[in-house]
């Protein structure tokens, strides 16, 4: 009788050891909210000289697939690859904070916004 013990033990241990604590779940969204913040920075004003250089950032991830929310960056900056792969690691991380947390929700997907230049500021378009 003492092996089953053991091996309940093992198994509680693992299933604990695999469970993301209260205190990862703060600290992973901590880091998301940083590198939110590191992304609206590279960004800054999102240049743009004309329509061409305005380009829609996907950031986050929806439980029925797509992104969470979208920014304006220009490419005018030169930082525009800098800038997706921050973007990528951030909607990994966003997808691991929101499972963790075991949101869901409505299944709507956010189409891919206009963007525009005005003011020499790439924007998105809100007029949708």
């Amino acid at each position: 009788m003492r092996a089953p013990a053991a091996v309940l033990s093992a198994l509680l241990f693992a299933c604990a050891a695999a469970a993301p604590s209260r205190g990862q779940q703060i600290s992973d969204e901590a880091a998301l909210a940083k590198l939110r913040a590191e992304i609206v920075q590279l960004i800054g004003d999102a240049p743009c000289a004309n329509l061409v250089h305005c380009r829609a950032l996907a950031l986050g991830w929806k439980p029925c697939g797509g992104p969470a929310e979208y920014l304006a960056y220009g490419t005018v900056s030169g930082k525009g690859d800098l800038i997706q792969a921050k973007a990528t690691e951030y909607s990994i991380l966003y997808e691991d904070v929101e499972r963790t947390k075991g949101v869901g929700g409505a299944c709507v997907a956010l189409p891919p916004p206009r963007v525009n230049c005005v003011d020499n500021r790439c924007r998105v378009d809100s007029g949708r």
